[in-house]
């Protein structure tokens, strides 16, 4: 019996919880198998109920953000995704999945994610799958609307990551995943695996008979989904407002949203371009039973999305024994077959739609003929058999690689830049020497600096495991690079004299690069500490994602300079900027970036920044905060240029 973990679509953009095609997926696997299901705390009681009795899922809750609730991370979304990964990580210590399964809409996978890719032994034998459900940023583009928000864009780049690092994406169609490497590049997408079987909340049980309509009936076709500009409700409004045939009607059952030209409501904008046609009817959302009548009742069910990635009330209609009426996008091909379950368009857009509707009507009794013989149900009996869903989802649980042993503790040089840091020094060298990890040097440079109590430097260097170098000074960037290059360890391990490492921070990164030999560096989450060491009240975490995500760019997600980077790294050419007076960490990160090099964060505190009154934290103005990203753009831009021939 295996165990299967769900975390997935647990918040939709329209408010609803865990998606309708997880929870069938949920389902189906608690038959044979046990399955925890981590949802939103809100949901408890709706979730209580629908699992009552069922002894094989579990429950876990987590209360989503509220307003306000993202101090120190990249959104509400950010802060979602690392509660989810606390529960999970409370659950591998006592029952580790076999499989953990997240949807890609609004990057919840994100900081699980970060975990395996930074070594977190209590994932080591936990794949990590995200299902191509449709992204957020591939909603708001289908939807004819980008807002402009800084938060918005880090939900995208959460997305980005979580499809990127996944160990496996799963999908349920070729077209669906070729859409994805259209959207983000083929090279940007994680190994796919596909499942063509579908799990389903329809009900199974034998239909009634099939009660034949007369032949002159016009054809009855139900629309059925949320009234959304990405769903082509309004591109089939206006191809069937102006028809001239007669022989049809439409029935537009969902519910209303602001996707209309400049936030307009859908509905009214719909009811406009339907301007009283007697052949369309408009009728409140439903619940699912009434819903499954409302489709009995209609002939046809008819999808007019220019993109789906496997709209489930599709499969709801064939359950139903009703032909589907598509365009040729996505999950469409696996449920529209001519001949069989229904249509397809010959392409998207009002065009397309009321050339299908044409066809449609004039084969109406073709249409009718197909549920008479029970052809649709069929359909959706081939595409929800149990047990080849059941294998397939298994085929997918052992289709990644297992993570493989890191090497024999490979050499970390720890670097401390060193400039009049005497009341912090010694601290920040005894959480070097308590790191659990055995095989680490140190290297201390003395930035030009002969200030009195820089004598401590002197006792410092009588330890077996430290040295002590010096230079003139140039600054925390050039001390940096002076250490780097000075460093005997596979990777270096850069520490401000100021700031502490966590015990098990060193240990946690090593493993992480042995797993990965693409990672350039690994940071974490910032705990931020007082000058004496106790927590800060206001920001008492700052999160890091990594320097993967585009909008770097305009917000630093990429770590603080305390990180450990492979040496390969500097013997490459990349340099901290020796000429800029604060973010050169920043800058190194951006210039990796530029190189295709990128790093991860461990999503956990493990190193302590000290906000003191002249830290960068503390002096740069609101002005120079908004300049900065500028100034780097612009050294970015200099460094493509040959400025002399």
């Amino acid at each position: 019996m295996a165990h299967y973990a769900f975390a997935s679509g647990l918040v939709g953009q329209d408010g609803d919880a865990i998606g309708v095609r997880e929870l069938a997926t949920a389902d189906e696997l608690s038959k044979h198998h046990r399955v925890t299901i981590i949802t939103d705390l809100a949901l408890r009681e709706e979730m209580c109920e629908r699992y009552a009795g069922n002894d094989a899922v579990e429950l876990i809750y987590v209360p989503f953000p509220g307003p306000g609730a993202p101090t120190g991370y990249h959104g509400r979304r950010h802060l979602w995704s690392m509660r989810v990964y606390r529960a999970i990580r409370a659950l591998c210590e006592r029952d580790a999945p076999d499989l953990i399964q997240f949807s890609d809409y609004g990057g919840e996978a994100t900081c699980t994610l970060q975990a395996r890719r930074t070594g977190d032994p209590l994932l080591a034998s936990t794949p990590v799958a995200v299902s191509l459900a449709t992204s957020w940023e591939m909603a708001d583009v289908l939807d004819n609307f980008i807002p402009d928000e800084l938060e918005r864009r880090a939900t995208y780049a959460l997305e980005h990551y979580s499809l990127r690092y996944a160990d496996l994406l799963v999908h349920s169609s070729d077209a669906v995943l070729e859409t994805y490497r259209s959207f983000y590049g083929a090279d940007q997408l994680a190994p796919a695996f596909r499942y063509p079987a579908f799990a389903s909340t329809a009900d199974a049980a034998p239909l009634p008979p099939f009660e034949r309509r007369a032949p002159d009936s016009p054809l009855r076709m139900l629309y059925a989904g949320r009234l959304e500009y990405r769903k082509g409700i309004s591109d089939l409004v206006r191809a069937l407002a102006f028809s001239r045939l007669d022989d049809w009607t439409l029935t537009i059952c969902g519910a209303d949203t602001p996707t209309a030209s400049l936030g307009a409501s859908m509905r009214e904008v719909l009811g406009d371009a339907a301007d009283g046609d007697a052949r369309i009817e408009f009728v409140p959302r439903r619940d699912h039973g009434e819903l499954m009548k409302l489709i009995d009742e209609h002939d046809v069910l008819i999808s007019p999305s220019p993109w789906e990635s496997g709209p489930m009330v599709a499969l709801e209609a064939l359950a139903r024994n009703r032909p589907v009426l598509a365009t040729p996008a996505g999950g469409h091909l696996d449920f529209a077959i001519e001949g069989q379950s229904g249509m397809l368009a010959e392409g998207i857009g009002p065009e397309a739609l009321a050339a299908l509707v044409e066809r449609a009507v004039r084969q109406r009794e073709s249409l009718r003929e197909l549920s008479a013989r029970g052809a649709p149900r069929q359909r959706f009996d081939e595409l929800t058999d149990a047990a080849t869903f059941e294998q397939q989802f298994a085929d997918a649980a052992a289709f990644t690689a297992p993570d493989k042993p890191t090497s024999r503790d490979p050499l970390v040089t720890v670097v401390i830049p060193y400039f009049e840091m005497s009341e912090f020094v010694e601290s920040t060298l005894e959480s070097v020497l308590a790191q659990t990890y055995p095989n680490i040097e140190t290297l201390i440079v003395r930035d030009g600096s002969f200030a009195p109590g820089d004598a401590v430097l002197d006792r410092l260097a009588e330890h077996p495991r430290v040295r002590v170098l010096s230079k003139l000074n140039g600054g925390v960037g050039s001390a940096r690079n002076f250490g780097a290059l000075h460093a005997d360890g596979k990777y270096v391990m850069i520490l401000d004299a100021d700031n502490q490492l966590h015990p098990e921070f060193v240990d946690r990164a090593v493993r992480g690069f042995e797993l990965d030999p693409e990672t350039a560096y690994i940071t974490s989450i910032l705990k931020l500490i007082n000058p004496d060491g106790t927590p800060h009240a206001e920001y008492p975490v700052s999160a890091m994602i990594g320097n993967f995500p585009a909008y770097v760019e305009e917000k630093n997600c990429c770590g603080d300079a305390m990180a450990m980077v492979r040496r390969s790294v500097f013997d490459a050419g990349h340099r901290y900027a020796e000429d800029i007076g604060t973010e050169e960490d920043r800058e190194f990160y951006l210039g990796l970036r530029a190189a295709g090099r990128f790093g991860h964060a461990v999503p956990e505190p493990m190193l302590e920044y000290r906000v003191r009154g002249d830290s960068m934290a503390r002096t740069l103005t609101r002005e120079g905060e908004l300049r900065m990203p500028g100034e780097l753009a612009a050294r970015r831009r200099r460094r493509t240029v040959r400025w002399m021939t």
